[in-house]
């Protein structure tokens, strides 16, 4: 899982009704398997208009792929202004979340971004420096080890099969089915996606054309053509070699789920005769942008038009995803612009007041309910619709009495139906019951994204 199945949550607006939380002056987190940190950005975005208080994330992954790919999209949300500009900064951030091809701008900047995390990942005072929000002192060594190994192979951006490999999974997907593939993309659509209450405000056209290539973010007047390494998974290093598995991501519930399907400006969500007037891209743009303006200012962003707003149902025909040739795996690059990369940013991140992100082994939680210090640690807890299975009632032992567990319904999986996610909504009250977890709300697996618990212990 690539990026998160529902859109991303100010956490502490969701524990807003709870008085005995807010008067607390620290809050400590953990988040279990929210794959792209939507959440914390969109917390730390949203902390100036909350009471001021100290909150510290605790992200539990099963993949360190999952842990790489954060880093650096929290990397490049906080790129501070003169380095990055807000329009290039959210344009570029989409490449990277949603697209498997991307500009060659972008791939630059990707490969030097790879590079200065190298130097973080090995080394914990640059860390401390260039990105002091972010900690990785819990994670074992060799998982340190095994990140640069990923940002190594990030850096080389030797992943041009990209385009092979998903139309590989599409065929391996629909099987006899993949000649008609335009009718079976157009069936989920129809059937599934727009079923969802907000799943209209993708635009067909985007959605298929994401099916078909992976490139979920397009505009008119940009071309993607460079593969995006950070879509890769299971890296590994194999002697001086670099070996991943592909792309095991989704291919059916598409990126657009964070950040396009609501919005504060109420302009973005306009239909006429039945139809929206702004593609999911679009939203997206508008979401990304505000949450950037609101991360750099800590003020209120005021929604400018954009020349291109008009365009979500009126696009060209987009242009068809060439394949990339193989390169030469010897090619000789530029001496001087490599050294440029590989040389350390001088400068640090955007100051975020108040947070802290701290990365967990991907054995946490099966390894630290053990541990002494953080029995009854937790203020809330909120897990992500596929690691369910993994709220063991050691884990929830972390979470104080009194804390508030989040956990997410599969209301925007495209892949279930209505009544599939009627029945995890039903495992998921059945699973907190059994780990002694109330439920605050009534919860319709079909219609609300997050189910909310308090943890009750009898006793």
């Amino acid at each position: 899982m690539l990026w998160g199945y529902g859109p991303a949550v100010d956490i502490i607006h969701e524990v807003s009704d709870v008085k005995y939380l807010m008067d607390r002056d620290e809050l400590n987190v953990l988040i279990i398997g929210s794959s792209d940190g939507r959440h914390i950005l969109q917390t730390i975005a949203k902390y100036y208009t909350h009471p001021k208080k100290k909150v510290n994330f605790y992200v539990a992954e099963v993949m360190l792929d999952m842990i790489a790919r954060t880093m650096l999209l929290i990397l490049t949300a906080l790129e501070p202004p003169d380095k990055l500009g807000l329009f290039e900064k959210t344009r570029l951030w989409m490449e990277i979340y949603g697209n498997t091809l991307t500009r060659p701008n972008t791939s630059k900047y990707l490969v030097k971004k790879a590079h200065q995390l190298v130097h973080m990942v090995t080394d914990e005072a640059y860390l401390s420096f260039r990105l002091p929000l972010v900690s990785i002192g819990m994670m074992k060594y060799k998982e340190r080890d095994n990140m640069e190994t990923i940002f190594q192979f990030w850096a080389k951006n030797r992943f041009e099969n990209v385009v092979k490999l998903w139309d590989g999974r599409i065929r391996q997907s629909l099987g006899t089915r993949y000649d008609s593939k335009e009718g079976v993309f157009d069936w989920d659509y129809f059937m599934r996606l727009k079923e969802i209450p907000e799943g209209s405000r993708i635009n067909p056209r985007e959605y298929k054309h994401w099916r078909a290539t992976g490139v979920a973010f397009t505009w008119l007047e940009t071309e993607v053509s460079e593969p995006n390494p950070t879509l890769a998974s299971g890296i590994v290093k194999l002697g001086h070699r670099l070996l991943n598995h592909g792309y095991l991501g989704d291919i059916v519930s598409p990126p657009y789920l964070g950040f396009g399907t609501d919005s504060e400006d109420k302009d973005m969500l306009v239909a006429r005769n039945g139809v929206n007037v702004h593609r999911s891209t679009d939203i997206v743009e508008a979401n990304l942008r505000r949450m950037f303006h609101e991360l750099a200012t800590q003020t209120e962003f005021k929604q400018t038009t954009s020349s291109d707003k008009e365009l979500g149902t009126v696009i060209t025909e987009l242009s068809a995803v060439q394949e990339i040739p193989e390169r030469e795996e010897d090619v000789e690059e530029d001496a001087e612009k490599q050294e440029d990369f590989r040389r350390r940013d001088d400068y640090t991140c955007l100051p975020v007041e108040g947070t802290k992100v701290v990365f967990l082994p991907t054995s946490a939680l099966l390894d630290l309910p053990r541990k002494p210090n953080l029995k009854n640690f937790f203020d809330l807890v909120m897990v992500s619709q596929n690691l369910t299975q993994r709220l063991s009632p050691e884990v929830m032992t972390m979470a104080k009495d009194g804390a508030i567990l989040l956990a997410e319904t599969r209301k925007f999986l495209t892949t279930s139906t209505n009544k599939e996610k009627q029945d995890f909504a039903d495992h998921l009250k059945q699973l907190a019951e059994e780990r002694q977890c109330k439920l605050l709300h009534p919860v319709d697996g079909v219609k609300d994204y997050l189910a909310k618990f308090k943890v009750v212990r009898k006793g």
